[in-house]
């Protein structure tokens, strides 16, 4: 376990413990105002998070629609086809895009982009998670992180990365690792859980109105999976220097029926998500950037 002594983001010492929890705290950047975990995970550490019981058991709302190429409940197929349209609309090529898909889970979107005629490769860090990609989704899935892999330059249209980006130690390199492989039209795609929504601002003042007594709902927000947490402002300041210049952004609420959240708490939320739709404070946020 190492814990950090600069900003991952800017690289100042200028460091403010934000939140403390029982076994990991979360620290702010006074200069940049950028938000992180206290500690470094290391390649065991990561890994060991990312077991089955995450996708089966822990994380299974949101997976269970991902186990198969086929599932009863499409609500899933049809949100990341849509999110394969809006892509199309923005790439320039029309067949024979090449994918890399960072973070490519049960390989369930590499799986509905290949039907398209693209040509995918997924790189995940959890070991259950590749070879379920592998056996049930057919799918061209490395198992590590895309920094290990000696990927060819300017070579793939596309990288996506959905709800992966905060999971990332070291944004910066791996930033500049994606554009390296990129291709010189090439984009990438990211969504991302963002700080600066309302869902977050709730969180905190019950933490701070407790005198920190009650942090469950902001440990939610900062779990320990999660080494970095961006602010739409701070993830387009993110790839513009790293080399992006973004093409399109739009807000999103997160689809609430796959919260960990009691269930009873689902009618507020829903409420306080098409508000924060309005005013732009989701807890969602949809980038793409174009290599320049």
């Amino acid at each position: 376990m190492l814990i950090r002594k600069s900003c991952s983001f800017c690289q100042k010492k200028a460091l403010k413990t934000k939140y403390t929890f029982e076994d990991y705290s979360i620290f702010e950047c006074t200069h940049c105002g950028f938000i992180f975990r206290d500690r470094k995970l290391n390649r065991i550490e990561s890994e060991a998070i990312y077991g089955k019981n995450y996708f089966l058991k822990s994380q299974k709302d949101y997976f269970s629609n991902c186990l198969v190429p086929n599932p009863k409940n499409k609500s899933k197929i049809n949100d990341f086809n849509s999110r394969l349209d809006l892509l199309e609309k923005n790439i320039k090529k029309s067949e024979g895009i090449k994918l890399l898909d960072i973070g490519a889970g049960t390989g369930s979107f590499g799986y509905l982009a290949n039907k398209r005629g693209w040509k995918t490769v997924g790189v995940e860090i959890s070991l259950f998670a590749a070879n379920l990609a592998r056996k049930k989704f057919n799918a061209k899935v490395y198992h590590g992180e895309v920094t290990d892999k000696n990927f060819k330059l300017n070579n793939f249209d596309i990288v996506t990365m959905w709800e992966v980006i905060a999971n990332i130690e070291e944004t910066s390199k791996l930033l500049k690792k994606i554009n390296s492989i990129l291709n010189r039209n090439g984009e990438v795609a990211i969504l991302t859980t963002v700080v600066d929504s309302w869902l977050y601002d709730v969180a905190k003042l019950i933490y701070n109105l407790s005198f920190g007594k009650i942090s469950y709902f902001t440990k939610e927000g900062y779990p320990l999976q999660h080494s970095n947490h961006f602010t739409r402002k701070n993830l387009r300041k993110a790839l513009k220097k790293n080399g992006f210049k973004i093409i399109y952004h739009e807000n999103r609420e997160i689809p609430f029926k796959y919260t960990k959240l009691p269930k009873y708490y689902l009618p507020m939320l829903i409420i306080l998500g098409q508000l924060a739709k309005i005013f732009g404070r989701t807890i969602q946020y949809l980038v793409i950037a174009k290599k320049v």
